[in-house]
């Protein structure tokens, strides 16, 4: 990730990888070139096997998988496939189809080349993620032993807390997929778990933390340097917390009201009191919204950097623009390329009712674009464009501010604080331009949530991070997808609760760990 010793580091990560990946699932030894004599002797050995974990998650996330696209953006979506128009081998519009009729089984018994060629084999096997948890369990041992006292005391703070961090940012993405997973922190694992409930290890990862929190600063890198936000800060960690609360609200929802209170002060915290670092942009012009997925204005949070000239790009598939750009600015030497996604134009005018909302004016263009559907439809969200070689540049952007103010909007409102909700809401609907919302009859303090403010909450969701992967994780989490008033694709309650909205889980993570059971309704 860090164009400083970056060839060094990556070869540290071959060898941490292949050291790893020979060994069972929690079942892995030292290697003694690591934890010896040879290692752990100087600070950058220290830099550089933190600077491996976050390269591990941008290889893993954004260059062997498509795994925001299938799993968050296509999986339910709103995405309809330009007839005859493919990306990524095989027929998208196949593709498509399973995805948003949640055929899991589908994937993975087809035969075309989309099943390599969009890492579905990578996502149903979880050995990446136990690879790079094991990491972040052994950088948090050595950076306990502190050899020779290499490390200063606020060194030693950061990278506990980075390796802390990434963990349980693993964790929270795994949930999110598998429901229950294995839960472990200790380094050289040996022992073969069983899978541990979903809200236990939403709750630990919570734990850790806020136990690690105010060790870090609030930007790790600065601005200037070009990497605003791609590493662990106290921001992240908070902007983590919230989503890790919020989920674990609706599937544990006896302790809900718990969860809303954490989420509100902990998003208190980071919305008024981050000493300047993080705000909302503007995103009034086209160039204003390039700016913010460039990936490196103070609204980004927590940040994969996409950067062409340090050779920093995602394969095709993991980008929105690859679907959803024609002509030059998809191909530079083919002025009639043709794009292969599209919005059906009733439903983007539902989803956005105000047509002067500066999301809708920019990212969809005027009529002739977003009522275009053979091809020529463009969506401009994510518009950064390599000049020489064509493809978007525009970073993978996991937590902003915008996430962190609608979370706190929709917690405030189960808490019956409407008025502050709707002060949140608010500063979403006046960045874009929209009329601000108001309850009907007042607001004020209410015995709970008021319905109405709850489905606009998700209405602008829906409208903020289109195309940003997040989309079948917030229906699922708000449980709009048993809803058809926002969407056609719905799931019914009844699959919900036997856990439909799960992946399926590749055999093979028995063979590493008999102790593990797959999830049962993809059997």
């Amino acid at each position: 990730m860090f164009h400083i010793n970056k060839l060094r580091y990556l070869l540290l990560l071959v060898v941490i990888s292949a050291s790893l990946s020979c060994n069972k699932f929690l079942n892995v030894t030292p290697n003694n070139n690591l934890s010896g004599n040879n290692f752990w002797t100087k600070t950058s050995d220290y830099e550089g096997y933190t600077a491996g974990l976050y390269n591990q998650l941008r290889s893993y996330l954004c260059n062997s998988t498509a795994f925001f696209m299938v799993t968050g953006e296509f999986r339910y979506g709103l995405w309809e496939n330009v007839s005859g128009q493919n990306r990524g081998g095989g027929t998208l519009n196949d593709m498509l189809s399973e995805l948003t009729s949640n055929n899991m089984n589908g994937i993975y018994s087809s035969s075309q080349d989309w099943v390599s060629g969009y890492g579905y084999s990578k996502i149903n096997d979880w050995a990446t993620w136990y690879t790079i948890i094991q990491d972040c369990n052994i950088l948090q041992a050595q950076v306990a032993e502190n050899k020779d006292d290499v490390l200063s005391a606020n060194d030693q703070k950061r990278y506990n807390a980075e390796a802390v961090f990434v963990r349980n940012l693993c964790y929270f993405l795994m949930v999110r997929l598998y429901g229950d997973v294995p839960y472990y922190t200790e380094a050289y694992a040996s022992e073969p778990t069983t899978r541990t409930a979903m809200k236990d290890v939403v709750n630990n990862c919570v734990e850790d933390l806020k136990s690690v929190a105010d060790d870090l600063p609030w930007t790790l890198v600065s601005e200037t340097s070009g990497y605003y936000a791609t590493r662990a800060s106290r921001a992240a960690v908070y902007a983590l917390i919230m989503n890790l609360d919020m989920w674990n609200a609706t599937f544990d929802s006896e302790n809900k009201t718990h969860y809303y209170q954490e989420t509100d002060s902990v998003g208190s915290i980071l919305i008024n009191q981050n000493e300047g670092y993080y705000q909302l942009m503007p995103i009034s012009t086209l160039e204003q919204s390039k700016e913010i997925f460039r990936g490196f204005t103070k609204e980004s949070i927590f940040t994969i950097p996409s950067n062409y000239n340090l050779g920093e790009t995602f394969t095709s598939v993991a980008q929105m623009g690859f679907f959803t750009l024609a002509g030059t600015n998809y191909d530079p030497d083919n002025a009639d390329a043709k794009s292969a996604l599209y919005l059906n134009s009733d439903y983007l005018t539902k989803l956005y009712p105000n047509t002067n909302d500066s999301r809708f004016r920019i990212w969809f263009g005027g009529a002739d674009n977003y009522s275009s559907h053979d091809g020529n439809f463009e969506f401009y969200k994510f518009y950064n464009i390599d000049q020489i070689d064509g493809g978007s540049t525009d970073s993978k952007i996991l937590f902003r501010m915008a996430d962190a103010i609608l979370l706190r909007a929709e917690a405030l409102n189960y808490l019956g604080r409407t008025d502050e909700s709707v002060a949140m809401l608010n500063l979403i609907k006046t960045r874009a331009g929209t009329p601000a919302y108001s309850v009907a009859g007042g607001g004020g303090e209410t015995a709970g949530a008021n319905k109405d403010l709850e489905s606009e909450i998700i209405w602008e969701r829906l409208r903020e991070f289109i195309g940003e992967g997040s989309f079948f994780y917030d229906v699922v989490r708000t449980k709009a997808i048993i809803n058809s008033t926002y969407f056609k694709n719905t799931m019914t309650s009844d699959a919900f609760n036997l856990k439909a909205w799960t992946w399926p889980l590749s055999p093979s993570v028995r063979d590493q760990n008999p102790n593990i059971t797959l999830n049962t309704y993809w059997q």
